[in-house]
């Protein structure tokens, strides 16, 4: 399984004063996929970029959830704590994220919308992914 990272890429007036697309572009395939060919209705991605605050070293995380191709949520801040790996800091806006996807999976049961799929989440750290799908967790680092 190829990890790959999804964001919304906003409208034309989402373009900062660089003239610069503030969202992350699509990495890999058609993410509106699933490994069947199936189309998608209910999209969740994280992503986080570690230390990039230069200042207090805090990383920034945020998430998109689309529904019907349309964006429904989503959210970009910096976190909370100073993390010391991409990792950790992956962890942290997966677990955000997760927060959001299952809040809405039950606001969704209130309306009886029933999308018929399971709930995925994308996100592009390999490291992140194998320790979430491992039975037994092992970080490898190079430290």
């Amino acid at each position: 399984m190829r990890s790959r990272a999804i964001c919304y890429r906003g409208d034309k007036e989402e373009i900062n004063s660089r003239g610069k697309d503030k969202g992350i572009r699509d990495k890999g395939q058609d993410n509106r996929r699933d490994g069947r060919g199936k189309a998608q209705l209910f999209i969740c991605a994280s992503d986080a970029s570690f230390t990039d605050n230069s200042i207090n070293r805090k990383s920034s995380q945020g998430y998109i959830i689309k529904l019907f191709r349309g964006l429904i949520a989503w959210r970009a801040n910096k976190q909370g704590i100073v993390t010391i790996l991409s990792t950790e800091a992956e962890l942290l806006a997966l677990l955000q994220t997760v927060k959001e996807a299952i809040f809405i999976s039950r606001l969704f049961k209130v309306i009886t919308l029933r999308l018929n799929e399971p709930l995925i989440i994308k996100c592009d750290n390999t490291q992140t992914l194998q320790l979430i799908m491992e039975d037994t967790a092992k970080l490898i680092t190079k430290l």
